[in-house]
């Protein structure tokens, strides 16, 4: 999987949607949350994703910047893989 993804979350009416993530250079199977829309950027920036079985979703195991271990009840949707800047972007 690539360095850099977004998650898109089933939408439950909650106030996030989507998570922006980027491998976490300290433990190379989780990712950071890096971005969160469309609100709760606030709180969710920081968070540590698990995947020790090297998979997202359907249910994530986070860490939140307050060190709280826990589970997104709001199941993936879907992984998009973020292309790289600098690798074939046209303008």
């Amino acid at each position: 999987m690539n360095d850099k993804v977004t998650i898109v979350f089933e939408d439950d009416g909650q106030d996030f949607l989507e998570w922006d993530l980027e491998r976490n250079p300290q433990r190379p199977f989780d990712y950071l949350v890096i971005g969160c829309r469309p609100f709760q950027d606030w709180l969710w920036k920081g968070t540590i994703v698990h995947t020790e079985n090297q998979s997202l979703g359907p249910i994530l195991e986070v860490t939140t910047p307050a060190g709280r271990r826990t589970r997104v009840v709001h199941r993936v949707k879907m992984v998009k893989e973020t292309q790289r800047k600098g690798t074939d972007e046209r303008q």
